[in-house]
């Protein structure tokens, strides 16, 4: 919870939390400028996966982990179809981690997906669906997916340079 803290607070609400001290943060902070008032699923689920990453020998934040060849967009969706699923079967942990993250960081908003009763075609049942759906239906195809290590540095992913800048 301290990692998605710093991404929406910034840095120092993280340290404030741990010592139970209070926390103003200035109006240019993501949930002020984004007015994000709960947790959503990929909210938790990147805040997870971003954890674990910090807390591993890779050094830095790629698709595959160097030194560990965790496999870390994997590691979002797990947990991104665990609270999926979780939210769709009414899960008590899954409910009750919500509640939990929203009154920590979300403590004046009244809405939670933990509270929120969901079902089809009614308060984002719908969109639960076809978020899972999505999830399920992905085929990941390793030789047509975007090289994410050397996107964006004029190698076309398989060590030959592209042609764009001759």
């Amino acid at each position: 919870m301290h990692v998605a803290a710093a991404v929406i607070y910034g840095k120092k609400k993280p340290i404030k939390m741990a010592t139970n001290k209070p926390c103003v943060s200035g109006p240019r902070c993501m949930q002020q400028m984004h007015n994000i008032s709960n947790s959503t699923p990929g909210f938790v689920a990147c805040a997870g996966a971003l954890t674990l990453w910090a807390l591993s020998m890779d050094v830095e934040l790629k698709k595959k982990g160097q030194q560990t060849g965790m496999n870390w967009y994997s590691c979002y969706e797990s947990y991104l179809r665990y609270l999926l699923e979780g939210l769709r079967n009414r899960s008590k942990p899954v409910l009750a981690l919500f509640r939990e993250w929203d009154a920590e960081l979300f403590p004046d908003s009244e809405m939670s997906l933990g509270d929120v009763r969901v079902t089809n075609g009614a308060a984002g049942g719908d969109e639960l669906d076809a978020a899972l759906d999505a999830i399920r239906n992905a085929e990941v195809e390793e030789e047509e997916d975007v090289d994410m290590d050397n996107a964006g540095d004029g190698e076309t992913g398989n060590g030959e340079e592209s042609g764009d800048d001759q």
